[in-house]
């Protein structure tokens, strides 16, 4: 689960503003009245001036500067297409001119943010790697790509190059605590992904000290989420309850950007669920998909990961034609983004087959699983995890069925 990327971006963003000291007096006094306005998070009225300062640059810096502060503020107002175009223009600057590698390393953190926030993966792994072809010589630069590669390498299943970068990252001499904490926190995300547990637990608890040793609150709250998501799935509820409850209200207390907010929602709901509270469950996750479409657009794969769960939910106060129509809209917009043979795909059809299996519709969940198993079988060791756990899943319904597992389904077969 990622950290909070706004902080990074903002803090990235305050400490580019130093190099514009040397520009004209009408830039600066724009450039200084729009920081002013981020400090005092009105977003619109900075974009404004930041707006009104870009046809005055005169040198590239100045350009630069420009066109990466005002996307990033457009990424603060969810304006993220727009924001995307000049983080674009910024980047080309940077790539263009000698002795830029921090602002590009920068520049490039922020522009992979948003095409996440948009659903293209591949374009901010894209631009991660461009940076990665020249390193940054120091050390916060060249750390803040590795930790934003490796975090989407992790999100889109690519695990063994995701933890590699992160462990790259803690070797790096002179390496910042906040650089080192993001890149623990990506440890402890694949630890608990891979059943870790151990290891994963360390992880959180090293990185929980960092952030309070550092008086980091926003931070803190979230790898408190991590901790309480990975005692959850761990099958201790009662622990990771309290943990998920705080880290919302401590995030919303310090006005955290509410995409932030959304996910923590989605962590309580998977915690409903878990415990069979699914009206609890639904309004959690209702609130996060308000959210969420309002961010991220309606058709973004995590806005269908939120549809999914709410299929979850709502089959299990056996409401199915309706969580039959969710179920139908995470399935569309994973078909469209990953295509239909793609692990992603498989597991919201694993999902509805298991919301299935909970009705006694054991047929229909038998046909269902077994659509996951063929694509899992030939997804390779990086869908190993999620397959086993169809395959468990799956075995129970051929037992209620009194028929035994078919051979396709019963071995891992490897790409």
């Amino acid at each position: 689960m990622r950290s909070i990327k706004a902080l990074a971006l903002y803090v990235s963003f305050i400490a580019a503003t130093s190099a514009a000291a040397a520009s004209l007096s009408t830039w600066v006094n724009l450039r200084n009245q729009a920081l002013e306005a981020v400090r005092q998070h009105n977003f619109e009225s900075a974009a404004d001036l930041f707006r009104q300062s870009l046809p005055l640059a005169q040198t590239p810096l100045q350009a630069g500067l420009s066109h990466n502060d005002l996307g990033i503020v457009l990424h603060q107002v969810s304006h993220d297409k727009d924001a995307r175009a000049h983080l674009e223009s910024a980047f080309a600057i940077w790539r263009n001119a000698a002795d830029n590698e921090a602002r590009l390393a920068s520049t490039a953190e922020a522009l992979a943010a948003v095409d996440r926030t948009l659903g293209d993966y591949q374009s901010a792994e894209k631009t991660l790697r461009i940076v990665l072809e020249h390193p940054p010589a120091n050390a916060d630069s060249y750390s803040l790509i590795l930790n934003e590669l490796g975090d989407i390498l992790r999100e889109i299943g690519h695990s063994a190059e995701a933890h590699e970068l992160f462990e790259k990252t803690l070797t790096l001499p002179g390496l910042p605590l906040r650089r080192e904490l993001d890149a623990r926190i990506g440890l402890a995300d694949l630890d608990r992904d891979s059943h870790s547990w151990e290891s994963s637990f360390a992880g959180w608890s090293k990185a929980m000290q960092l952030a309070r040793d550092q008086h980091w609150p926003a931070l803190e709250a979230s790898v408190m989420r991590g901790l309480g998501v990975t005692f959850l799935e761990h099958g201790e509820t009662a622990r990771a309850e309290p943990l998920l409850r705080k880290a919302l209200a401590q995030l919303e207390a310090v006005g955290v950007p509410s995409r932030q907010i959304a996910a923590t929602q989605t962590c309580l709901a998977q915690l409903y669920q878990k415990e069979g509270k699914f009206a609890m469950a639904e309004e959690q996750l209702l609130k996060a998909l308000q959210t969420s479409e309002k961010v991220m657009g309606p058709h973004h794969p995590q806005v269908a990961v939120i549809h999914e769960m709410l299929s979850d939910a709502l089959a299990g106060r056996n409401q199915l034609d309706l969580a039959h129509d969710h179920f139908t809209i995470a399935l569309g917009i994973m078909t469209a983004r990953f295509g239909e043979q793609s692990p992603e795909v498989a597991a919201v059809e694993a999902s509805w087959a298991s919301a299935e299996q909970r009705a006694n519709r054991n047929r229909e969940a038998a046909a269902d699983f077994e659509k996951a198993l063929t694509v899992l079988n030939a997804a390779g060791p990086e869908a190993a995890s999620l397959r086993q756990s169809v395959l468990a899943h799956y075995t129970e319904v051929c037992k209620s069925l009194h028929r035994k597992v078919p051979a396709p389904f019963s071995g891992f077969v490897s790409r």
